[in-house]
């Protein structure tokens, strides 16, 4: 069985040259901490049973649906 993947002929690349930094790294300090509140605090809803409703529609339709005279019914 041959390997599927094979590696070029001649050299590997060796990866990158090394580099000298151009200056010093800037001084840090570390992030400011926040003050932890916690607490208890109440969420107010609307109770389950009640709803919000409006007297239109949601849309109006573009064109009346009429049913043939054939398909009436009495």
């Amino acid at each position: 069985m041959s390997p599927q993947c094979r590696q070029c002929a001649g050299r590997q690349w060796e990866g990158p040259t090394r580099s000298t930094p151009i200056a010093v790294p800037a001084v840090t300090t570390s992030p400011t901490w926040t003050v932890a509140v916690t607490g208890s605090y109440v969420v107010r809803s609307p109770p389950s049973w009640r709803t919000l409703t409006t007297p239109l529609p949601a849309s109006i339709p573009a064109n009346d649906t009429v049913p043939a005279s054939a398909v009436r019914t009495r």
